[in-house]
């Protein structure tokens, strides 16, 4: 009923393109974004502090702490050691070049290989496709705008491009993410609208490559799309399937990396690892937690490197460009924001060790219910057997059994690991692959004990895996749609965003249609919903608007002097009108 080989279907496909061709192709993009990062340190390396400010703040003005930039995040100080990183990145950028044309020459001369798709199986994954699109849309309607997504779509997607890239005023800024928003739908009011598509987009893609990915093991299409379901409908996939934040992307790119991982261990394509390279690189972009991730996939595949000298060598060549590229990705962020940006703010700063322990094993328990959609208690017997059930493949005797084993324990050693080195436990959002792919693997370790049952049990093997398989998962799938569904939003941010959506736009109401209105920094969610409401919005006061809104605990600026308090209004916000 399982096989560990690849399915190719029954013949049917289309073919799109060549092989040199696209390889082609992706070596003249690797080498202009190349070029790009090399530019990038030759202005950096030639320019001067003030120089480097004034056109950085040219590019535009009242940007999130624009005011505190050159003090907080540009200073001097940062200049001098970004110095030393745009050498570093010089270097590295024009040693990529090098390498790249050299393997490009090389793939030139290789017979010309046909890229075909498989089509086998297309109407499953047209099913799947509509299936995550209806439960996409279902969870974007659940939610108004979140606080986070928010801030990411005015104070990020917003900007200008290379700011962006650049500033990483807070976690917030999920960069590669944010970058893509602004350049794909930059001409778009609603940015918040166009990062949940991109979202949405991210969850098609999981399931598709969930479903792929289990029938290579089931070798049972059926069988793989109930397992698949339970993945989409886990609550930690699906809450964020529709969500302007780059937490689905990263998912996505989990998935992947995983998937290309497993496969290259069993055959040792370069293919694979190309897929693996390119899901690090994405997945390190979207947000720098994906360290988890990472340090999972070295703790999964060092006892087979240890074993085949071949295929550490190979594997160490594509993880050597993997972290350059990342360390090329966030240059700009290092040169302009600061290192203490990345690993000094308060959401990721190490904490004392007598403090993080107990953090650390009281959301243990949490994680464990999380992951499976609290089907059992926090701390119960029941979410720690379903947690350990995967132990149970190591018995099979099945190699690609052993694989899956080992993965599963590498993606939580993996959390184990970072979580002790960097002293901070992080948000249960962080950890969305993780949660996803233990839900397919216990998924399978269910298919796979179903399948030594019904063994005993020939004449209606079918039967005993309809009711050991197909009825619990497809019971449980439906728990998931049905769980906590009325609480969306705290499952999500541990806050009340329908009700913070509700106060905030009812509470505008005491401004008259079409008033002009200027914001304080931290008022970003007042100003995204008067934008939206057809209010002349701006975030640069000049002290001409009729009104201004502030957060409670912000002082009146001097410029502002003229207005007087008019009304507090929802979420410890204040409107002023002019005198």
């Amino acid at each position: 009923m399982r096989s560990s080989a690849t399915h190719p279907g029954n013949g049917k496909g289309i073919t799109i393109a060549s092989g040199r061709v696209l390889t082609s192709c992706a070596y003249v993009v690797a080498i202009l974004l190349l070029l790009s990062a090399t530019g990038f340190c030759l202005f950096y390396l030639l320019s001067g502090y003030e120089e480097l400010a004034r056109w950085y703040l040219a590019l535009g003005n009242c940007f999130y702490n624009s005011a505190s930039w050159t003090s907080r995040f540009f200073t001097p100080a940062v200049k001098a050691t970004g110095n030393a990183l745009a050498i570093a990145g010089t270097i590295l950028s024009i040693l990529g070049i090098v390498y790249t044309v050299v393997r490009w020459r090389r793939t030139r001369s290789m017979p010309t290989q046909q890229i075909r798709i498989d089509l086998s199986g297309w109407g499953w994954y047209c099913g799947i496709t509509a299936i995550a699109l209806a439960a996409g849309l279902w969870q974007w309607q659940m939610m108004p705008p979140a606080y986070d997504e928010i801030f990411s779509a005015v104070n990020a997607s917003a900007m200008h491009p290379f700011r962006t890239l650049s500033y990483y005023m807070l976690p917030n800024n999920h960069i590669l993410f944010n970058v893509l928003n602004g350049l794909l739908f930059g001409w778009h009011q609603h940015l918040v609208g166009t990062g949940r598509v991109l979202s949405l987009l991210a969850y098609v893609g999981i399931s598709l490559t969930c479903f792929r990915w289990l029938y290579g093991l089931m070798n049972s299409r059926p069988f793989a799309f109930i397992a698949t379901l339970c993945i989409m409908f886990q609550f930690a996939t699906w809450g964020m399937s529709a969500q302007a934040r780059g937490y689905e992307c990263q998912l996505l790119c989990g998935w992947l990396a995983f998937a290309s991982l497993y496969a290259f261990v069993q055959r040792q394509r370069g293919t694979y690892m190309r897929i693996n390279a390119l899901a690090n690189l994405a997945g390190y972009a979207l947000i720098p937690s994906w360290s988890y991730c990472y340090m999972a996939q070295l703790l999964f595949v060092a006892p087979y490197l240890l074993w085949n000298r071949h295929m550490a060598l190979r594997y160490m060549r594509y993880q050597a460009a993997t972290l350059a590229c990342v360390f090329l990705f966030y240059l700009p962020a290092l040169c302009f924001s600061g290192k203490a940006a990345l690993t000094g703010n308060k959401y990721v700063r190490p904490a004392h060790m007598s403090a993080f322990l107990p953090q650390f094993a009281g959301l243990g328990k949490n994680f464990i219910s999380h992951c499976f959609s609290g089907l059992a208690a926090e701390g119960s017997i029941l979410s720690y057997i379903l947690f350990a059930m995967p132990l149970l493949l190591l018995f099979t005797g099945r190699k690609m059994d052993r694989l899956v084993t080992g993965f599963y324990v590498a993606i939580w050693a993996g959390y184990l690991v970072v979580s002790l080195l960097v002293r901070h436990t992080p948000f249960h959002r962080t950890l969305i692959v993780q949660f996803s792919i233990s839900m397919g693997i216990v998924a399978y370790t269910c298919f796979v004990m179903a399948g030594i049952i019904s063994t005993y049990a020939r004449r209606i093997r079918m039967t005993v895996m309809i009711l050991l398989f197909a009825i619990p998962m497809l019971s449980f799938s439906i728990y998931e749609l049905r769980y906590d569904r009325n609480n969306v939003n705290f499952g999500l941010y541990g806050n009340d965003v329908n009700g913070i959506h509700n106060g905030i736009t009812r509470d505008l109401g005491i401004i008259p249609a079409g008033s002009t209105i200027a914001f304080s920094e931290e008022s970003f969610y007042c100003y995204y919903h008067c934008h939206r409401l057809g209010y002349k919005a701006s975030r640069c006061a000049t002290g001409t608007e009729e009104y201004y809104i502030k957060r409670t605990d912000e002082p009146l600026p001097p410029s502002m002097a003229a207005y007087s308090l008019l009304q507090n209004i929802y979420d410890d916000h204040q409107v002023y009108k002019r005198n």
